[in-house]
C-alpha cells in the first residue's frame, strides 16, 4: 500500500461540523496527514467546474495558511490543468457542507500518511498487462461492472489521444 495509514472519519466516528472542522483539518495536516474528501467544486473558485453545476469531486489538501486562511490543494483549474490551488477556509466548509450535494459530501474525510519509501519487487506479467491493455485500448473498467457502472463509457488507452485532440481543438 502506498499510504501508511488510512483512517476514514465519519460523522458516525466524530461530528464533522462547520464550527470545529477547520480547526481539526488544520491538526490532521499538523500531525502529517494528508487530507482527501468530496467537496462541491461548483463551489470553488479557480476550478473548471466554478459557478457550473454542482458537482461532487475529490479534493486532495496537503497544507494551510493561516496568514491567508487558505488550504493547499490540487485540483484541475477553469483551463483543465491540474495544479496546486488555494481554498480559503470559508470557501472549504461551503464547498464540504453544500446542501445541493448533501449525502453525497459533507460526511467523510480520509486521512493518509504517506509511507515513504516503498520497494516493489518487479513483476513482468504486470507490467505486460497494463501495456497490453493501454496499447489495445481495453476498458479495464469493464473487469470491475459488477460494482462499478459509471466508468463503462470513459475512453481508455491510445484512444484518448483523440479525445485530447478534441478537447485541445475545442479549447483553442
Amino acid at each position: 500500500a502506498l499510504f501508511r495509514e488510512d483512517i476514514m472519519i465519519t460523522n458516525q466516528m466524530m461530528p464533522l461540523e462547520k464550527d470545529t472542522l477547520i480547526e481539526r483539518m488544520i491538526s490532521w495536516i499538523d500531525a502529517g496527514y494528508y487530507l482527501n474528501s468530496y467537496i462541491d467544486v461548483s463551489k470553488v473558485p479557480g476550478t473548471r467546474y466554478y459557478q457550473k453545476k454542482n458537482f461532487a469531486h475529490h479534493a486532495f489538501c496537503f497544507g494551510y495558511n493561516r496568514e491567508t486562511q487558505c488550504f493547499k490543494t490540487q485540483d484541475f483549474d477553469e483551463k483543465g490543468q491540474m495544479r496546486m490551488l488555494d481554498i480559503g477556509f470559508e470557501v472549504s466548509l461551503e464547498a464540504f457542507f453544500s446542501p445541493e450535494l448533501a449525502g453525497r459530501v459533507g460526511d467523510r474525510i480520509a486521512l493518509l500518511k504517506h509511507r515513504g519509501s516503498i520497494l516493489f519487487e518487479l513483476e513482468p506479467e504486470v507490467i505486460k498487462d497494463k501495456l497490453y491493455d493501454y496499447l489495445n485500448s481495453a476498458n479495464t473498467a469493464k473487469r470491475y461492472r459488477l460494482i462499478i457502472k459509471e466508468r463503462l463509457n470513459y475512453t481508455w488507452g491510445m484512444n484518448i489521444i483523440k479525445c485530447l485532440q478534441k478537447q485541445v481543438e475545442i479549447q483553442s
